[in-house]
């Protein structure tokens, strides 16, 4: 099987990740797998939200707007 964790390291794009600790279906610990992997990725942790950002979406929207005007 594919295994394209190996390969975030090479990412030089800014990188944001986005997750919520009430995440059922995945929980968080993939979330701070990727920020960790990822060279300088930015990490947004959410303590009420879940899997579905989208339901949270005034605060998804938000929060993306606002790594997108750092960037």
């Amino acid at each position: 099987s594919h295994n394209s964790l190996e390969s975030l390291e090479r990412i030089q794009a800014p990188t944001f990740v986005i997750g919520g600790e009430q995440d059922q279906v995945l929980g968080f610990e993939p979330s701070l797998e990727l920020a960790e992997r990822i060279p300088n990725a930015m990490l947004k942790c959410y303590s009420q939200w879940g899997h579905s950002l989208y339901e949270e979406e005034k605060g998804f929207n938000q929060t993306v707007l606002d790594f997108l005007r750092e960037e």
